[in-house]
């Protein structure tokens, strides 16, 4: 059966219940459930077909078994740089997640439960709002957990807290036979192991998360330190800025970055009390030269959140955490990233050279980072992530927006900028132990032996393991998907 002709949608509709909704090319829907913010991912769906529950899922998974369908893809928030969550490539079935969003909690225990739709905006609210407790999420609050969560979930609190998948306890799962399994550390063990860190939608639907949560800090400030990117002596500040983040104590949660032709070091600080922020502070300061702005603003938790997204992503126009969405055409721009888990604090031979590259940047449209992390990882759970015990999460990105730019300028504009994208990569590449999941890129397999083992690593054998005990007929696929184990 060709799945693009009219007798298969034909099918598809008979089959799934009237109240489900499925939308296809020609509805008058389609271009609105298919929109993404990312001008190089637009993938076209045969069909987007909206649950409502997990009884639904399941009807839906069921029914596209029961057509022969050969590709479905899970969309959430829909954050996907390369439009995985829309198959990757045109010809996906997408069960979209849209319609399962709810939030719930038990502040007493200390738990929290997802569905699968949930933004990172809606955990964050709900949390916060019931008992004043968190979870750590990453910077962009309109990224979906399901998809986080599988990646790792790193941002401005995984220092202090670990990434997001360390506070997982527990899947409600679809699988790709239609059927509901739980996914925790005495139930399918294997499978709760492969969605914490290489999930990525290769092995089911995910139609909620539990998580753990703790108190909100009781001191929690932001802060920015900038220097002009063009000084003479940036190495020097590097030098110096690593030194700063390293040696601050675990409540600092800070980043290296370079864009906008500034240097900056921008962080929150998760700290007991006031005294002792401002000892540490006094300290951080200490190993600097001297900056061109210092900012240094105590918050609540929820400003905090908003403060990060407004000045730390390449999405800053949300005022409110209650009114936000999945991020649709509304804010159309071009992105590209690439990523890189690095083991050990950069020595003087690569500071020099990445610190006089850095003084190259254009002055818009590019973008690199260093996140700190605890090296230390001490309790680290059995995870898939990449790697951990690393000291920096290191990413970047080419990203050109319609502020700066009209609509038919952001793929020249942002072609441009690749070339020095992929320049600033090599200098970081030797040093990198592999590629962050949630950044995906699926040019990274020409840079390791092959794209899974830049993602993956020594996760990926026992993860085709899991995949063929859990989707033996690679339902779930998409260009970074988890393969089928090979028969010998």
């Amino acid at each position: 059966m060709t799945l693009f002709n009219d007798s298969f949608l034909e099918s598809l509709r008979a089959q799934i219940p009237t109240h489900i909704q499925v939308i296809s090319e020609g509805h008058a829907a389609y271009e609105d459930v298919c929109a993404t913010w990312n001008i190089r991912s637009q993938c076209r769906p045969i069909a987007v077909v909206q649950p409502n529950t997990t009884n639904e899922v399941c009807t839906v998974i069921r029914v596209v078994n029961n057509l022969g369908v050969r590709q479905v893809a899970v969309r959430g928030g829909g954050h996907s740089f390369e439009g995985l969550s829309l198959g990757g490539q045109d010809g996906a079935i997408v069960i979209d997640m849209v319609k399962m969003k709810m939030v719930s909690s038990l502040p007493t225990k200390y738990e929290l439960t997802a569905q699968g739709g949930a933004l990172l905006s809606d955990i964050h609210l709900h949390a916060f709002e019931n008992g004043k407790k968190m979870v750590p999420l990453g910077t962009c609050p309109s990224v979906g957990v399901g998809g986080h969560v599988q990646c790792g979930g790193y941002g401005f609190h995984s220092r202090t807290y670990g990434p997001l998948v360390d506070r997982a306890i527990a899947f409600e799962v679809v699988t790709a036979d239609g059927e509901v399994v739980v996914a925790n550390d005495s139930q399918n063990t294997d499978l709760f192991y492969a969605l914490r860190g290489s999930g990525m939608g290769s092995f089911g639907v995910i139609t909620s998360v539990t998580l753990q949560t703790n108190d909100v800090p009781n001191t929690i400030t932001n802060f920015s330190i900038v220097w002009d990117l063009k000084v003479s002596d940036l190495p020097q500040i590097l030098t110096k800025a690593q030194s700063a983040c390293l040696d601050a104590p675990l409540f600092y949660n800070p980043m290296i970055i370079a864009w906008a032709g500034k240097f900056e070091i921008f962080g929150t600080i998760l700290a007991p009390c006031e005294a002792t922020r401002d000892a540490s502070w006094k300290r951080f300061l200490s190993f600097l030269p001297r900056p061109s702005f210092i900012k240094m603003q105590p918050m609540d938790y929820l400003e905090s959140v908003l403060d990060i997204s407004k000045n730390q992503t390449s999405a800053p126009w949300y005022d409110d955490l209650k009114t936000i969405g999945r991020e649709k055409r509304e804010h159309f721009r071009f992105m590209k990233i690439k990523s890189g888990f690095i083991r050990e604090p950069l020595d003087d031979e690569s500071i020099q050279a990445i610190g006089n590259f850095l003084a190259t940047q254009p002055s818009t449209g590019v973008r690199v980072q260093l996140l700190a992390l605890d090296a230390s990882d001490d309790g680290m759970p059995d995870t898939s992530v990449r790697a951990r015990r690393c000291t920096w999460l290191m990413g970047m990105s080419a990203y050109i927006t319609k502020r700066d730019h009209t609509e038919d300028e952001l793929i020249p504009e942002g072609k441009c900028r690749l070339l020095w994208l992929n320049q600033a990569y090599d200098l970081f590449r030797p040093l990198s132990v592999g590629a962050y999941l949630g950044d995906d890129d699926l040019d990274e397999g020409n840079n390791f032996a092959s794209l899974m083992e830049s993602f993956y690593g020594h996760h990926f054998p026992g993860l085709k393991r899991v995949k063929g005990k859990y989707d033996p007929r690679n339902l779930f696929n998409h260009p970074l998907s988890i393969p089928l184990p090979t028969v010998d």
